[in-house]
């Protein structure tokens, strides 16, 4: 199990929009207890919910995280790679985690169709990117399998940049996509920033 001194580190190290509520725990939970082989998330900046999938994975001694990001290379919001990878090392997880440099639309041609256990994506998320990360990614994920987006709640929807730029909202998205009412069982966790898990239920 995570150790208290594991905790600590991580609420006061490494940033992210899921500390306030405490979602790093639930990533835990959900890879200890559906015990996935083959992980892949897109988009991670520090790594904050990266080491409580790792840690996952540890605790289950078995499984492997593909995390993408285009680092500096995003002119957003990013992270150095060199800074997150150290945060991966502290906690002796480069056996359960790989970091990898590709633009989210590329991830997918590396995986095989119904290859993929857990899927996480947080990428500035809204309604087409979820749109779309949907579409593209069920063929890839197993039955049975998980895919998290980061969002999906209306308070999620009325950030400031999803405001400034106009972006269609998550929640309109979840409430108009056929494949996801088809295909899926799915969650909204409202608590800010909210996420919305999709199990995979039919190919």
């Amino acid at each position: 199990m995570i150790k208290k001194e594991e905790l600590n580190f991580i609420n006061k190290n490494i940033n992210s929009s899921y500390k306030k509520n405490n979602f790093g725990m639930l990533f835990y939970s959900l890879v200890y207890c559906l015990k996935p082989k083959v992980c892949v998330e897109i988009g991670v900046l520090e790594g904050y919910s990266t080491i409580f999938i790792g840690l996952g994975l540890r605790d289950n001694k078995g499984g492997k995280l593909y995390a993408y990001d285009l680092w500096e290379k995003y002119p957003f919001k990013h992270a150095r790679l060199e800074d997150t990878q150290k945060n991966i090392n502290h906690f002796s997880l480069n056996k359960y985690i790989e970091l990898r440099t590709k633009e989210a639309e590329e991830v997918f041609i590396e995986w095989e169709n119904n290859s993929i256990d857990f899927i996480h994506i947080d990428i500035s998320n809204d309604g087409s990117i979820f749109d779309k990360m949907l579409k593209i990614f069920h063929p890839k994920l197993k039955l049975g399998g998980i895919i998290i987006f980061e969002g999906g709640s209306k308070e999620r929807d009325k950030v400031e940049w999803m405001v400034k730029f106009k972006k269609p909202k998550i929640s309109k998205a979840i409430d108009k996509n056929l494949l996801l009412k088809e295909k899926f069982q799915f969650l909204v966790l409202e608590p800010f920033p909210s996420i919305t898990i999709c199990k995979k239920i039919k190919n």
